[in-house]
C-alpha cells in the first residue's frame, strides 16, 4: 500500500494551505506537491493506513464546487 495519494479536480486557485489542512483529518500530510497542471496535488501521509482513509473519505467531495478526485498514487 502506498502513502501517496493523487488528488484531481481541485478548484482553480487553492493554495497547498488550504489541501494540507483539508486532508489533515486522516492523517498529518508529510508533504504536499501541487502540479504545475491546474488542480492536481500529491499529498503524502506517514502511514498506508492514513493513505487509504483519505482515499476513501475524500473521494467526490467537494471543495468550492469541485468533485475532488482521490486515488492512491501509482508511481514508478
Amino acid at each position: 500500500m502506498g502513502t501517496q495519494v493523487f488528488v484531481a479536480n481541485l478548484p482553480v486557485g487553492v493554495e497547498k494551505a488550504a489541501v494540507r489542512k483539508l486532508f489533515a483529518e486522516y492523517g498529518e500530510p508529510v508533504a504536499v506537491r501541487m502540479l504545475r497542471i491546474d488542480g492536481c496535488a500529491f499529498v503524502r501521509f506517514s502511514s498506508a493506513c492514513a493513505a487509504d482513509a483519505a482515499t476513501e473519505n475524500m473521494d467526490g467531495v467537494a471543495m468550492n464546487g469541485a468533485r475532488l478526485r482521490v486515488q492512491v498514487a501509482n508511481l514508478l
